[in-house]
């Protein structure tokens, strides 16, 4: 199993294309996606992937504060924030 990696935008084309890009890398495994931020850190959770790409600016709860709860509950995972 490859790296795993959650996207978070609240941009869907976003979303999809850095989705497909990811899914064609083969030590690369995209397990879900997100359009804000509490559903990002619900998700990583759930799902505690390696790395979370993150959007600075989302509905719900925005990416730097996602990116905070996320990285104080589980310091193990990365983010790439955008």
């Amino acid at each position: 199993m490859g790296i795993k990696i959650l996207i978070a935008d609240n941009h869907k084309i976003f979303r999809e294309a850095v989705g497909s890009l990811l899914s064609n890398e083969p030590d690369m495994e995209v397990v879900g996606v997100a359009e804000d931020g509490r559903t990002a850190a619900q998700l990583a959770r759930e799902l505690q992937p390696d790395v979370i790409t993150m959007e600075i600016s989302m509905p719900n709860l925005n990416g730097i504060d996602a990116t905070r709860l996320i990285t104080r509950e589980m310091p193990k995972i990365k983010a790439i924030a955008r």
